[in-house]
């Protein structure tokens, strides 16, 4: 009996605490949650107001009962989404990471290839989707590349400007104390980077999944369309 007794007793400051944690995000989070509830009722009062057709705008209720009645499908589809843009958010932040760092060690690599990259952020992807899709068929690679791409340029400026942050009486120590390279990198340049490169994976996640959706349309569209003179 004393044994229960005990067990309960530990339990019940662990489950005050985990009350605590979720009241206190909740309570950090309430002006996010207002904010977009009270968005979702304007949406479908401006929905009733105006009369607007379903098939220009659908209410909150009609999204509601579409995610309803399609969930299988949703579902069935959610997996594969999920994997995509996740490959292609960590193969476009790897890259642009490892530039960053090559860049930050390397002048002439900035100059040679910064240009480059600024012009393939420049090209719309509505523009490049059509043409990656040709290229490499309707399956996973073009949808990584382009969820790549999307993730790519964010966090190359920012970890460049992270990598360059480091404080420079740190960097002077540790070359006054013979420190390689690497040492310095891992040491005092990449800590000082991880603010910036935690600000550019958010931009990065967010794009990603949200731009895949507009290229996994683009995709359907090129599927279907055939060459003149094709059969």
């Amino acid at each position: 009996m004393s044994n229960v007794v005990s067990s309960e007793a530990r339990s019940t400051p662990r489950k005050i605490a985990i009350l605590d944690a979720t009241v206190g995000t909740l309570s950090r989070n309430l002006p996010a949650i207002l904010a977009g509830l009270g968005l979702v009722v304007l949406w479908q009062v401006v929905i009733w107001i105006f009369k607007i057709p379903t098939f220009m705008a659908p209410s909150p209720a009609d999204v509601v009962l579409a995610f309803r009645d399609n969930a299988a499908t949703l579902w069935r589809n959610f997996l594969p989404t999920l994997l995509e843009a996740a490959l292609g958010f960590l193969f476009g932040n790897l890259v642009a990471i490892l530039l960053a760092v090559w860049f930050v060690h390397s002048t002439t690599a900035e100059k040679a290839f910064y240009p480059i990259a600024v012009f393939i952020k420049a090209i719309p992807i509505i523009a490049l989707a059509p043409i990656l899709v040709l290229i490499f068929g309707n399956g996973l690679a073009p949808k990584i590349i382009i969820a790549g791409l999307i993730c790519f340029f964010p966090t190359l400026v920012n970890m460049v400007q992270g990598l360059r942050a480091a404080s420079p009486a740190m960097l002077d120590l540790m070359r006054v104390l013979s420190a390689a390279n690497s040492e310095i990198l891992w040491k005092v340049r990449f800590p000082s980077s991880l603010p910036f490169l935690f600000a550019a994976l958010k931009i990065a996640a967010l794009l990603a999944v949200v731009l895949f959706a507009l290229v996994s349309v683009v995709e359907a569209k090129v599927v279907r369309w055939k060459p003149a003179g094709s059969h």
